[in-house]
């Protein structure tokens, strides 16, 4: 495999985004390699629902993530989560740990996730770490929703291999019909 897109032992720290992600937005076909990286008190501030706080891939390409830290990036309003997968490609996430990462939002978006937001492609999370990631949302539509402190999936394939959740906690207020947890999945 041949990687054109290289970030290595970088610090990502207290950068913000109205759009895509305030870390890292790869889209393209061609493979990408995130490793040994930090991403700390980075924010996804925005009204727009593809809004990350760190990397948002969302083209047909690969992506490997190794050895990452996602530490207190916070994301609010109708941003979808702190990591984004919506492209149609194969991403891998290992020995990566997410730590007290928050999304609060009164948005009446359908989904949103202080960890993961996968909509589409084959995604790969092993021998990682999800800890004290908070979810919290107030909305009030009669649509189904779902919010996830750790997951929240609306297509492809995600599988979980080796992987600790622990104190992770998600939480929905107001009259509508939520369905929150450490994972969320709606939609197909």
């Amino acid at each position: 495999l041949t990687v054109s897109n290289i970030v290595r032992t970088c610090l990502f720290e207290e950068n913000s985004a109205n759009w895509y992600g305030a870390g890292i937005r790869m889209s393209s076909t061609t493979p990408t390699l995130v490793e040994g990286c930090r991403f700390y008190r980075n924010a996804g501030l925005s009204e727009a629902y593809r809004c990350s706080s760190t990397i948002t891939f969302n083209g047909a390409g690969r992506g490997w993530v190794g050895d990452c830290r996602f530490e207190e990036n916070r994301v609010r309003v109708n941003c979808h989560g702190n990591v984004i997968i919506e492209g149609n490609g194969t991403f891998v996430f290992a020995r990566c740990a997410f730590l007290r990462n928050t999304l609060v939002s009164n948005s009446d978006r359908t989904y949103h996730s202080a960890g993961l937001m996968v909509m589409n492609g084959n995604t790969l999370i092993r021998d990682s770490l999800f800890e004290a990631n908070l979810c919290s949302v107030d909305q009030s539509s009669t649509e189904a929703r779902a919010w996830g402190s750790v997951y929240c999936g609306t297509g492809g394939n995600t599988t979980f291999l080796n992987t600790t959740f622990r104190n992770n906690s998600a939480a929905a207020t107001g009259t509508g019909n939520a369905f929150c947890g450490t994972f969320a999945s709606i939609g197909t």
